[in-house]
């Protein structure tokens, strides 16, 4: 709504300019933080997001970020989701000599069997 106010308000006719505005406006709304660290015991961060937000690279940064410094690092990759993010995660771990623990995703046939008849049930249900 705040867009459309300013395209008109400012008369904003090509897509690149309104594009920018956008940008500008998010801009503005962005902050900046650095969270504290635990001085006793594990500092744990869980990164959230949709899928292309760039979560992978943004936690090879941290990683980066926390060892330059000094503090211990140690990622653990879970997304069930897509097994290629532990590979991508694996490989940020190497590049910034970062321990890592994940596991091995084999899905057997009988996994993927139940998997499919929980999704059928729930699809029933609801």
């Amino acid at each position: 709504m705040l867009l459309e106010i300013k395209q008109k308000k400012e008369k904003i006719k090509q897509v690149s300019d309104l594009q920018l505005t956008m940008k500008e406006m998010l801009y503005k709304k962005m902050k900046s933080s650095v969270p504290s660290i635990c001085n006793q015991g594990p500092t744990i961060f869980l990164i959230l997001g949709v899928n292309g937000v760039g979560k992978t690279t943004s936690i090879a940064k941290m990683a980066h970020y926390y060892k330059k410094k000094g503090h211990s690092v140690l990622l653990a990759a879970a997304d069930t989701f897509r097994a290629a993010a532990i590979d991508q995660l694996e490989l940020h771990a190497s590049r910034t000599e970062t321990r890592i623990v994940k596991q091995n995703i084999t899905l057997t046939q009988e996994l993927l069997s139940t998997m499919r008849l929980r999704a059928q049930k729930q699809k029933v249900n609801n």
